[in-house]
C-alpha cells in the first residue's frame, strides 16, 4: 500500500450561498490552488465551523471566525481525521495563525507528522506536488519535510 497523504488549507471568508461541496463552497484562490496541486491524494479544508471537511464534502454555508474557544472545541475532529494519514501537507497562506494552531496541535496529540508550506500568498504552491512525489518515491524523507 503506498503512503496516505493528507493535503490541507484553511478556509476562506467569502462563500457561496446554500450547501455545496467543500471545493466549491469557498471562493479563495488558495483552496482551488492547493486541489488542482494534490494530485491523487485526500485534500481537507481547515473549517472554523465544521474543523476538516473533506474538499467533496457537502456543507452548508456559514459565517464563523476562528478564535481560542473555537480551536479548543475543533481539535478533538481534527485530531480524529489526521489519525487516518501517514503525514500531513498543510498549505498555510493567507491563513490566520489560529489555523496553523489548530492543525499543528493536532498533528502532535494525533502523532503524525505535518508538513507547514505557503509563505506569503502564494509563495511555495507548487512545491505541494514536489513534496507528494519526492514522499511517494521515498517515505523515509517525510521527517526531512518536517519543520
Amino acid at each position: 500500500m503506498g503512503v496516505k497523504i493528507l493535503v490541507a488549507t484553511a478556509c476562506g471568508r467569502k462563500k457561496n450561498p446554500g450547501r455545496h461541496k467543500a471545493i466549491e463552497l469557498y471562493r479563495s484562490p488558495r483552496i482551488k490552488a492547493v486541489y488542482n496541486r494534490r494530485n491523487d491524494c485526500d485534500m481537507a479544508i481547515l473549517s472554523a465551523k465544521y474543523g476538516l471537511v473533506y474538499s467533496e464534502e457537502i456543507i452548508e454555508s456559514y459565517e464563523q471566525i476562528l478564535d481560542v474557544n473555537i480551536v479548543e472545541e475543533l481539535l478533538p475532529q481534527v485530531i480524529s481525521y489526521i489519525k487516518n494519514y501517514d503525514v500531513v501537507i498543510y498549505f498555510k497562506a493567507g491563513a490566520r495563525s489560529l489555523y496553523v494552531e489548530l492543525m499543528n496541535r493536532g498533528a502532535i496529540k494525533a502523532k503524525k507528522p505535518v508538513i507547514f508550506l505557503g509563505r506569503g500568498f502564494m509563495a511555495e504552491i507548487n512545491k505541494i506536488p514536489e513534496i507528494i512525489s519526492e514522499i511517494k518515491n521515498n517515505p523515509e524523507k517525510i521527517n526531512s519535510f518536517v519543520f
